[in-house]
């Protein structure tokens, strides 16, 4: 018995001389309190910490830290210029980089609102600094055809920390490349990850419903093993298409809106010398904003004070989605010896504009959702009502009877009308309009509605 707990205080010092190692990310992490990238010379990985200490991986585990994952394959670390920063002779202005970057996109990108030129630069400076905060949004861009989205995600491209392009990567590439650089990602079409009923579309859409969170990650069995994993799938995203996102990612995201220009003189996009040394010079400041201003942009979001009673103003998941934006605007504004102009009050607005336009959003949501239950219970009680009539797994119901029993019922306001209506049974269950009734009279029309298709919709939207 006695020798047993000699072996129990031998395994004891052992745990008590063991050092713990904190976990962090090559590409770019925020650990103690310090903001690292990860760079490569001669095939050897390095990381640079805002305390501009340059640390070996072979020492990482002297320094406290071991590696999430060991495979930097990519960085786009300025490391010619590394030495004069540490030396101290680079200083960013903050101001002048955000007008910079504001510049090169008007160059190129025309945008109705003046203040999305202001949204989109301050989000990609975020995107350097992004593993500082707990959550950060996605840039939502909604576009007409021939609007310049493409020309936007181009241009964006090299100027987003570890920007990948992405229109036709399996799930098991994105949250790779995100667990292996941190990418920001840029995903056209992704409005339709949720829409597509096959595994590789909703594996994506998964990776974009956790993404947004510090916390988001994809577990996957690896190896000869079998052994669980956790892949990050936190990283910034561009979210780029046509049509609006399903309800939940809509909380995830800052929105841009782009419409055809004709009025705005702006260049077509092309990687010429110019514009890649350009991009070069704009991205080599990025890097060394993030490692000079980390603490800064720490500082501020551990107190959100700087918000006055701007903050008390939102609902937690804004506040959550907008503290990088205002934070970084804050920041821009106090380099900016021009006071007459306030990038922060220019996100305020932008903030209160999506306040409002959520409100409405959700005011339309629960409409919806109350009609979808009001049609899912006419079916089901099919046999207790003589408006439903059902044929070949088809659920008919003439317009003026569903509008009728939907305001008895209290589910609409007496004003909705028969052509809202069909707009949302459209939204819905993808149908066309009312269409010539299959009973005597020529004048009735009615809508057919497959009942399995209501179905799941029920499923997905009521009961999930």
């Amino acid at each position: 018995m006695e020798k047993q707990e000699n072996n129990y205080e031998e395994i004891f010092k052992k745990i008590e001389s063991t050092p713990t190692l904190k976990k962090i990310k090559l590409a770019q992490d925020f650990v103690d309190e310090k903001l690292s990238y990860g760079f490569i010379v001669k095939n050897k990985i390095y990381i640079v910490n805002s305390d501009k200490k340059i640390i070996p991986f072979s020492e990482l585990s002297k320094n406290g830290l071991t590696p999430v994952n060991e495979n930097l394959y990519s960085s786009k670390f300025p490391i010619k210029s590394l030495e004069k920063f540490i030396d101290g002779e680079i200083k960013i202005n903050p101001n002048e980089l955000f007008m910079h970057i504001s510049s090169h996109i008007k160059t190129f990108i025309y945008f109705q609102n003046e203040r999305d030129y202001s949204l989109v630069a301050l989000w990609i400076m975020g995107t350097y600094v992004f593993n500082i905060f707990r959550y950060f949004p996605y840039l939502h861009i909604t576009a007409d055809k021939g609007s310049g989205k493409s020309t936007l995600l181009d241009v964006m491209l090299n100027l987003c920390f570890n920007g990948s392009i992405s229109t036709d990567s399996s799930a098991a590439v994105i949250y790779r490349d995100i667990d292996a650089l941190q990418s920001t990602m840029l995903l056209d079409e992704s409005e339709n990850y949720d829409k597509k009923n096959d595994d590789a579309s909703a594996a994506k859409a998964g990776i974009l419903k956790g993404g947004f969170s510090k916390n988001g990650v994809v577990r996957r069995c690896v190896g000869s093993e079998y052994s669980p994993k956790n892949f990050s799938s936190y990283s910034p995203k561009i979210l780029a298409g046509i049509n609006k996102l399903e309800e939940v990612l809509s909380d995830r995201v800052v929105r841009i809106i782009l419409s055809r220009n004709n009025l705005c003189d702006i260049r077509r996009f092309v990687e010429s010398n110019d514009v890649i040394l350009l991009q070069n010079t704009i991205r080599e400041k990025l890097y060394f904003f993030g490692l000079e201003f980390a603490s800064k942009i720490f500082q501020l979001y551990s107190s959100t004070d700087f918000l006055g009673s701007d903050k008390d103003l939102l609902d937690n998941r804004l506040i959550d989605i907008w503290l990088p934006q205002l934070i970084i605007a804050h920041i821009v504004d106090e380099s900016n010896n021009d006071k007459s102009k306030s990038i922060f009050n220019e996100m305020k607005i932008l903030m209160s504009k999506e306040s409002d336009h959520r409100k409405e959003v959700n005011q339309e949501e629960n409409e919806v959702i109350k009609i979808l239950t009001a049609i899912y219970k006419l079916i089901e009680n099919k046999n207790k009502n003589k408006i439903v009539r059902i044929k070949v797994g088809f659920a008919h119901i003439t317009n003026t009877d569903l509008l009728e029993y939907l305001k008895n019922s209290k589910v609409v306001l007496e004003n909705f009308t028969v052509s809202r209506l069909t707009t949302k049974l459209k939204e819905l269950f993808n149908i066309d309009g009312p269409q010539p009734a299959t009973v005597s009279l020529s004048s009735v029309r009615e809508y057919r509605i497959e009942i399995e298709k209501v179905n799941q919709v029920y499923k997905s939207r009521i009961t999930n």
